[in-house]
């Protein structure tokens, strides 16, 4: 039987106090960068959280079948979505928010949009696609929610986005409403 001697024995305690000191480091790096919602930001996505409930509330029923059409037509070029659009350009006047859209869920890392209420200048491609993030998810499961950060738009400034489900006259979800409003950095 071999004997360890004393310096094997202190290279292995060196490593593992280094293991330890890089694990710490990277863990506060890592909560360094996550940046908490001030209070004015988490009362911004919660309006915008309560915004997205009652568009998709008086949207349910009709304007899901109209949007699965969209969906199925594959275009803007229809008259349900000139429609669906002008109907969610009536909310961003009416909140004052910068985008109102929808998304349907393609997978469970990714959304495309498909109504944009914003103008042609503004408004995305249609099928854009779109990570799914943590709110989005809540919104397809049903409950509307909003995001735990905030982004900066080129043209509008600092943003925070929520959604809420868009349900068919069955009430099935079939999309999510999605508003981004203005939002103070700090």
């Amino acid at each position: 039987v071999r004997s360890r001697g004393l310096g094997d024995v202190y290279k292995r305690q060196v490593m593992l106090i280094g293991l330890i000191l890089l694990l710490i480091s990277s863990v506060v790096l890592f909560a360094g960068g996550q940046k908490e919602l001030s209070e004015a930001q988490h009362k911004a996505g919660s309006e915008a959280r309560d915004w997205a409930a009652e568009v998709s509330n008086a949207l349910k029923g009709r304007y899901g079948d109209m949007h699965e059409k969209i969906v199925k037509d594959g275009n803007r070029n229809s008259p349900e979505y000139q429609e669906f659009q002008k109907t969610l350009a009536m909310y961003v006047d009416k909140f004052k928010v910068t985008y109102i859209y929808t998304l349907i869920k393609v997978s469970d890392e990714m959304t495309n949009l498909i109504v944009d209420a914003a103008d042609e200048e503004y408004a995305d491609e249609y099928g854009a696609e779109y990570e799914m993030e943590d709110q989005m998810v809540s919104a397809f499961g049903g409950t509307p929610d909003y995001a735990k950060d905030i982004w900066k738009d080129d043209d509008f400034g600092w943003q925070i986005s929520a959604f809420a489900p868009l349900y068919n006259s069955q009430g099935k979800i079939v999309a999510i409403i999605g508003i981004d409003r203005p939002v103070s950095s700090k």
